[in-house]
C-alpha cells in the first residue's frame, strides 16, 4: 500500500509549509503544559466521533485499572498550600482520555494517516538537526529531555514503513541504529538503552511470540534484570566518579556513573522511613525532598529529585500503587498478544520494553513533567491496544496476521 503520487505531492508541500511553522513556535505548541489543550481538544472530538467507540472497549480489564490507579491517586493526594501540586493527578487522567482516544482511532487502522507521518517524520529528523548543531551544548545541558522527545516520536515514524516499503525491516534497523548512536553521542543513557530494548526486542520478535509463556517471562524477565540492575547500582558501586572514557567526546562514554545515586540512597532511605506501602501522597514530590543530613551528598542540587518513576511511584502512592501501575502496564503488555502477528504490535510492544530503562532512569508515564511526552506515549500504546481489540472481535476466519 503506497502513496499515489498526486497525494504524494500535496502531503510534500503541506509539510514543508508546517514543519517550519511548527520549528519557529515549538516551544509553544510542545510546551508540556499544553496537553491539557490538546486534551480538551481530543475530548470534543472524542464526544464528536462517540459513534465510533466500541462497547467492546470498555469490557477489557485495562481500562478499569487505568482507573483504579486514577481513583487511589486521587485519594492518596494530601492537602497542599497550591494548587499546582495537582496538576500531575489531572495530566494522569488526561493520559487515560488519550489512551481511550488512540484505542478508538485505531479500531480497525494500522497506520497513521500520510499528512501525521510526514509531519511526524519531518519534525523528528528537523528537531535532530537542531539539537546536534550544538552537540556540546546537548552533551552538557538537557540531553536526557531531548532523547525523550525523539524517542516519543521515533515509533509513529516506525509504524508506517511497512505500509511504504516491503523493506520495512531492514529501514526499521537502520533507524533504530541511527538514533541508538545519535542518543549515545549526546548522552542520553536511559535513551540509548531504551532503543537497544527496542532493537533486541523487534529482532527477536518471532521467537518472543512463539508462545505465550515465553511472551510473558520475557516481559516480566526484562523489569527482573532491570531491577536487579538498580539494586546494584545503589548498593556496590563504589567510585561514582568513574567515566569509561571521560574525553572521548561521546556522551554516554564519559558521564560519570554517578548522576543518580546519591539520589537514590537518599530517597531509599526516606521511603523506608515514610508509608512505603500506601505512599505520602500522590501530589507530593521528590523534588520538594531535601538531602538526609546524615548520609553524604556530593551533587550540585538541594533536592531529592528522584528521576526515576519507580522510586517516584513508590515515595508518593506506595508500593501498593506501583502494583497498580505494575497491573497497568502488563495488562495492555498481555493483551497485545492478541494481535502479535502484525507489525503494528511488534513496535508497540518493543516500545513498552523500550521504556523499562527509560522509567527506572527518569521520571516518565506517571508523575512526570514531560506531560505532552507522556501523552504522545500513552496515546501510542492506545493505538495498539484499539487495534487488537478489532483483530479479537472480528471472526477468526477472516483475522489476517502480517508477518
Amino acid at each position: 500500500m503506497g502513496i499515489r503520487e498526486a497525494n504524494l505531492y500535496l502531503i510534500i508541500v503541506i509539510t514543508f509549509i508546517l514543519v517550519p511553522i511548527v520549528g519557529i513556535l515549538n516551544e509553544y505548541i510542545f510546551d508540556e503544559y499544553n496537553v491539557y489543550l490538546f486534551c480538551i481538544i481530543f475530548f470534543f472530538y472524542f464526544i464528536y466521533n462517540m459513534g465510533a467507540v466500541k462497547k467492546s472497549l470498555f469490557k477489557r480489564s485495562t481500562i478499569y485499572i487505568f482507573l483504579l490507579f486514577i481513583v487511589y491517586a486521587i485519594c492518596m493526594a494530601v492537602p497542599t498550600p497550591e494548587f499546582s501540586y495537582n496538576l500531575e493527578l489531572v495530566s494522569i487522567f488526561c493520559y487515560f482520555l488519550f489512551f481511550v482516544l488512540g484505542s478508538v482511532l485505531f479500531y480497525n487502522n494500522e497506520y497513521i494517516s500520510d499528512l501525521a507521518w510526514f509531519l511526524t517524520f519531518s519534525y523528528l529528523f528537523t528537531y535532530i538537526g537542531r539539537i546536534s548543531m550544538d552537540l556540546e551544548g546537548a552533551r552538557q545541558g538537557t540531553n536526557l529531555s531531548s532523547g525523550i522527545v525523539v524517542m516519543s516520536f521515533a515509533p509513529f515514524v516506525l509504524m508506517n514503513f511497512k505500509k511504504y516499503t516491503r523493506n520495512y525491516i531492514r529501514y526499521t534497523y537502520i533507524l533504530l541504529i541511527f538514533l541508538t548512536l545519535w542518543s549515545a553521542v549526546i548522552g542520553a543513557r536511559a535513551v540509548t538503552l531504551g532503543f537497544l530494548f527496542f532493537g533486541v526486542t523487534f529482532y527477536f520478535w518471532p521467537l518472543i511470540t512463539r508462545n505465550r509463556i515465553v511472551y510473558i517471562t520475557y516481559f516480566l524477565s526484562c523489569l527482573f534484570f532491570m531491577s536487579l540492575g538498580v539494586l546494584y547500582y545503589i548498593f556496590f558501586i563504589t567510585d561514582p566518579n568513574f567515566a569509561l572514557l571521560r574525553n572521548s567526546g561521546i556522551g554516554i562514554l564519559s558521564k560519570r556513573v554517578g548522576t543518580r545515586l546519591d539520589i537514590w540512597i537518599h530517597l531509599v532511605q526516606v521511603i523506608v522511613q515514610g508509608d512505603w506501602l500506601w505512599g505520602n501522597g500522590s501530589n507530593l514530590k521528590t523534588q520538594d525532598l531535601t538531602p538526609l543530613a546524615y548520609l553524604d551528598f556530593s551533587m550540585n542540587r538541594a533536592n531529592l529529585s528522584s528521576h526515576s518513576t519507580i522510586f517516584e511511584v513508590i515515595y508518593r502512592v506506595g508500593v501498593f500503587g506501583l502494583l497498580i501501575f505494575f497491573m497497568l502496564i502488563f495488562s495492555i503488555w498481555s493483551f497485545l498478544w492478541k494481535s502479535k502477528g502484525t507489525n503494528l504490535s511488534r513496535i508497540i510492544c518493543s516500545s513498552i520494553i523500550m521504556l523499562i530503562p527509560i522509567c527506572f532512569s527518569s521520571t516518565f508515564l506517571v508523575f512526570s513533567a514531560f506531560h505532552l511526552r507522556c501523552a504522545f506515549v500513552w496515546i501510542l500504546l492506545g493505538f495498539g491496544y484499539g487495534y487488537t481489540l478489532s483483530l479479537v472481535r472480528m471472526p477468526k476466519s477472516r483475522t489476517i496476521y502480517q508477518v
